[in-house]
This record gives C-alpha cells, structure tokens and sequence, in this order.
C-alpha cells in the first residue's frame, strides 16, 4: 500500500472517537462502545474543523509508524484512524495521541482507545482489558452485523449444480 493510500483512509476516520480527555480516568471510562459507521449521516453531522485539515509530513510518518505498531501489536481489524493530536509532555517534549479503531471491511468501525508516541516508542494510554471490551461490543452491534451479513452475501459466489 503506498504512503498516499494510508493518509487517504486515515483521513476517512479522523472524526470518529470523542476527543481525548486530560485526566487517564476519563479515557479509561466506558463509552457507548460503537461510533456511527462511515458513510450515515450521524457520522457525516460529526465533522469538525480539525478533521478537515491537510497532514503535514510529520504526521504522516506518525500515522505510518502507529499503523505499524497497531498491525505488530494488537488483533487484525485493529487500527489506527484520524490525524495525531500534538501535546507536550511535562519536561517539553513532543508527543501525540493517536487514536485506535475496530475497523471491519464494510466501514463499520468503533472506538477502541489510544496510544502514546513520543517519537520514538508507543504506550498504550487505554487498557488492553478495556479495549477489548469495547470491541466485544462493537462486534455485537446489530447494525455492525448486518452490514457483515450483506458484505458477505455480495462477495460469496453461487455455485452451479
């Protein structure tokens, strides 16, 4: 996949999760489980100015380097979506927040949590436990699941008696 393909589908997702909160509690706090899947109006009505803007070319690196990491580290459909969030660190270091995703081949997709990067190594900031509960709930979502059950049916083929 080249770089452009990446920083196109992460543009996609960049609006999706709640943005991230300043106390580590309220990251770690249970969400709805699910964001709208890509493409309904609820999910279009959610765009922001931030969402809008252009990755320079440190971010796409990052993004790069997060997809990575998410690819090394964490189940198939888990992934990274959206632009880093910059902050500084308390000695005044650069820092980003990227955010992770379930993200299934119909475009369905919800919040799992995020990640840390420092430049140089990932921290997970959401807890492994609470990720996956959050994708066990995403996956029981009816609507997730019946885009799946149509995905399916449209790539299956029919074989001849």
């Amino acid at each position: 996949m080249q770089e452009q393909d990446i920083v196109t589908i992460m543009k996609r997702h960049k609006d999706s999760a709640p943005e991230p909160a300043r106390d580590r509690h309220e990251w770690d706090r249970p969400r709805n489980g699910r964001v709208p899947a890509r493409g309904t109006e609820q999910a279009k009505g959610q765009l922001s100015a931030a969402a809008e803007r252009e990755p320079t070319e440190e971010g796409q690196h990052i993004i790069q380097e997060a997809a990575s990491y998410c690819l090394d580290h964490f189940p198939m459909l888990w992934t990274t979506g959206g632009l880093p969030a910059e902050r500084r660190a308390t000695d005044g270091s650069r820092q980003w927040i990227i955010r992770v995703y379930l993200r299934y081949p119909t475009g369905f997709e919800g919040y799992l949590g995020d990640l840390l990067y420092d430049g140089k190594q990932f921290t997970e900031l959401t807890e492994r436990a609470i990720m996956r509960e959050r994708a066990k709930s995403i996956a029981a979502d009816p609507e997730g699941i019946r885009q799946w059950n149509e995905y399916r049916a449209s790539t299956l083929r029919t074989r001849k008696a």
